[in-house]
Parts: C-alpha cells; sequence; structure tokens
C-alpha cells in the first residue's frame, strides 16, 4: 500500500512523475527533488492491468473447462480439462495470494494440486 506525500508540489513530480512515498514499497525516483523513493503512478497502474488480465483469465480458464465437462465436451479424463483446471487455479491462487486473501489462496492450491495428480495418473 502506498501513502503518497503532498510534499513536492502537490506530491507530484514534474520530472518523473511520481508521488513522494511516505511508507510502504517503492521506487526510486532518480530526480532531483531531494525525495529519497517515489512511486511511479504509470507503472502502479500497469502493473495493476496485468493482475486483474491473470486474474480474469484464470477464472475463464476454470469456468469453461468446468462448462465444457458439463456439456459433455470434455471427458473426465481429458487431459486438456484438467490442464485448464490446473492453470486456472494457479492464476487464481496467485491473484488470492497478492491480495492476502489466503482461504481460498489454499483451496486454489488444492485444486492445483488434484489437478497435478491426475494428469500423473494420465500420464504414467
Amino acid at each position: 500500500m502506498f501513502f503518497l506525500s503532498d510534499a513536492c508540489g502537490n506530491g507530484k513530480h514534474s520530472e518523473c512523475g511520481g508521488f513522494a512515498v511516505l511508507s510502504g514499497d517503492s521506487l526510486p525516483c532518480g530526480c532531483k527533488c531531494g525525495h529519497a523513493v517515489h512511486v511511479n503512478v504509470k507503472r502502479e497502474k500497469r502493473q495493476i492491468a496485468a493482475h486483474d488480465a491473470l486474474s480474469w483469465s484464470s477464472m475463464v480458464l476454470v469456468l469453461l473447462a468446468y462448462g465444457l465437462l458439463s456439456f459433455g465436451v470434455f471427458e473426465r479424463t481429458d487431459a486438456l480439462y484438467h490442464s485448464m483446471n490446473l492453470f486456472g487455479a494457479l492464476g487464481l491462487g496467485l491473484d488470492c495470494f497478492r491480495k492476502k486473501a489466503f482461504p481460498p489462496m489454499v483451496l486454489n492450491i488444492f485444486f492445483a494440486a488434484i489437478a497435478v495428480v491426475t494428469l500423473a495418473r494420465f500420464m504414467f
């Protein structure tokens, strides 16, 4: 979490476009305003968008796998079905970890483990 300072002209840096950070994770600024660290807001928004894309695509994988199995497109022995569940669960688990939502993270770890064991059984 970032706490923004208004020490440099309402917190905005004319040279770097960042903000002075009072606490939390931060990136080195490189401008000559005298503050030790800043966060680049544009970079932070890109990172959030990437995390959201991972979350949504993981959710789509899990729902699509379940839907295709339910409508008879997949068999329960199809490796693609279990692979979709594996990658969907891993993506959702990573998102839960990032958001510190530990109960759904543990659930997704178990879903991923089940998919790995099932894929291993089919392969060997």
